[in-house]
């Protein structure tokens, strides 16, 4: 999961797109992941949520694309973990399929609901990036 992450302070907040991942393959462990992290002058801004915004363009307008293609990415693996649960579970090709579609149709939505996103918040707001 990717969450927008800050320091967020009268004179700078400092952004960045954070993701938890495995330390390493052989043990249990986690790391931060930092992108694109970037310093904003928060004085020049009239809250967070214009500098949230800045931090999208400056980023390329990518943050909501990235979230739509990690959305895709999701949903074949959720499909596979799914489909193979069903199967040990004995439940019925028929049933199975009903299941699989509502699943994929679910995370269709997800992603169609990206389809004209901009990225507002207010001075409370995390947003969770998928």
């Amino acid at each position: 999961m990717q969450v927008l992450a800050g320091d967020i302070g009268g004179t700078k907040t400092l952004l960045a797109v954070a993701e938890v991942v495995p330390a390493s393959q052989s043990d249990s462990s986690l790391r931060i992941d930092l992108a694109g992290a970037r310093r904003y002058d928060s004085r020049q801004y009239p809250g967070l949520a214009a500098i949230c915004q800045q931090y999208e363009r400056d980023e390329g307008g990518r943050l909501v694309a990235d979230a739509k293609e990690r959305l895709e990415r999701e949903k074949d693996a959720s499909r596979k973990r799914l489909a193979r649960w069903l199967a040990q579970s004995g439940v019925k090709a028929k049933e199975r399929d009903r299941i699989l579609s509502e699943e994929a149709a679910l995370h269709d939505a997800a992603r169609s609901a990206l389809d004209g996103a901009r990225l507002e918040l207010d001075q409370a707001a995390v947003a969770q990036l998928v």
